[in-house]
């Protein structure tokens, strides 16, 4: 039988902070592969099972029921619980499908970024996220403070309580010591809006991604 480890070499996770454009580069980066005739699951931290409901409506300030737990690690390990539910569905379903790829909207790289971020035991954070398979590539979306601040301010919602800039700020620098807990990155710019900018940058991804997931065992990649 494959192993977890050669499964998830078949997975790639999109991270940046917020308003980095995760989500229009990976809805295109998708579909890209899907033009190449490869399965391709999008999903996305925290889901959308109990813990990540629970997550979502703890970073909901309008949302008085649920309250974030004060200890960083302590509200780390509500995403590490809704991870272990997500890998479970994430292995199955590339064990059914031995040529298709994960697409995910975060990862554990951003437990371990969001909880230095706040000032939680590093040995402590260490221990939780071991466990944790280790994806084929992991792509850090990296923009200019003021062009993610600009998209923060464009969404038609109010900000959640990570979003506000001093901490995201604080939460950049944290990404740059993901590779420490042994989570290696690839840093991707993506600071220029409009499809031309997102088919660059999604060229470049795929540039990264294709010899590793040939060397998985995907086919159908020019």
């Amino acid at each position: 039988m494959t192993t977890v480890s050669d499964l998830f070499k078949r997975v790639v996770v999109l991270e940046g902070i917020d308003g980095a454009g995760k989500g229009a580069v990976l809805e295109r980066f998708c579909q890209a592969l899907e033009a190449r005739g490869i399965p391709v699951l999008r999903t996305a931290e925290p889901t959308s099972g109990e813990w990540g409901v629970r997550i979502r409506r703890a970073l909901n300030k309008e949302d008085r029921e649920v309250q974030r737990p004060r200890d960083p690690l302590e509200f780390q390990a509500w995403y590490d619980r809704d991870r272990q539910e997500h890998m479970r569905d994430v292995e199955e379903w590339l064990r059914k499908n031995p040529i298709g790829v994960v697409v995910s909207d975060r990862g554990v790289p951003s437990t371990i970024a969001y909880a230095l971020a706040e000032g939680a035991d590093e040995e402590a954070l260490r221990t939780m996220v071991k466990w944790t398979p280790r994806p084929g590539t992991i792509v850090f979306l990296r923009v200019l403070p003021e062009v993610a601040r600009r998209r923060r301010q464009e969404r038609d919602r109010p900000l959640e309580g990570f979003e506000e800039d001093t901490f995201q700020g604080k939460l950049e620098a944290a990404y740059g010591r993901v590779p420490e807990f042994g989570f290696p990155m690839e840093w991707v710019d993506n600071n220029g809006d409009g499809n031309q900018a997102i088919e660059s940058t999604v060229r470049h991804i795929l540039h990264l991604v294709m010899p590793r997931l040939r060397d998985a065992g995907v086919r159908g990649i020019a």
